[in-house]
């Protein structure tokens, strides 16, 4: 099911960002950080986090979350670090939250979280056990299929 959802696009607490009951604090992320600011309005009445949420909005994001592509299939760890190449040196810009690999598309995909400093790049690099791989970074779903949003769904007449 985990290969299903990145699939389709869809973020999910616990795996791509932090819920209230985890302990790793570097891993929170504001819903604006994890695309799911469509779903806050900050013009509203008063809700707890409100002012946090302006203040986050005012000053600018950390983190995006970006999709991942690797040709290769991997067994990463979650928390798998990427990194981009300026000056000839190796720099972190964030890590992989989850992966899963796609029989359809015969790539590894994942949703990675990316400082907002590097959030434009198209590729990163991946390092384990000592090899480099090449990453594809990008956004949305990883297949983007028409009926994906069609409401209500057709109904297709099987004769």
């Amino acid at each position: 099911m985990e290969v299903c959802r990145l699939e389709g696009g869809f973020v999910v607490a616990g795996w791509d960002f932090a819920t209230e009951l985890d302990l790793d604090l570097s891993f929170k992320r504001s819903p604006f950080e994890v695309g799911l600011g469509w779903m806050v309005d900050l013009k509203s009445q008063n809700f707890i986090g409100k002012a946090a949420l302006e203040t986050k909005q005012k000053n600018g994001q950390s983190w995006a979350i970006r999709t991942i592509q690797v040709e290769t299939n991997l067994d990463l760890v979650s928390g798998c670090e990427l990194f981009t190449r300026i000056n000839d040196e190796k720099v972190s810009i964030g890590t992989v939250s989850c992966s899963a690999w796609s029989w359809g598309l015969e790539k590894l995909i994942g949703n990675a979280s990316i400082s907002s400093k590097y959030k434009e790049l198209a590729e990163a690099i991946l390092v384990t056990n000592g090899v480099e791989y090449r990453v594809i970074l990008g956004r949305g779903p990883h297949l983007d299929l028409v009926r994906r949003c069609q409401a209500p769904a057709e109904i297709e007449k099987v004769l």
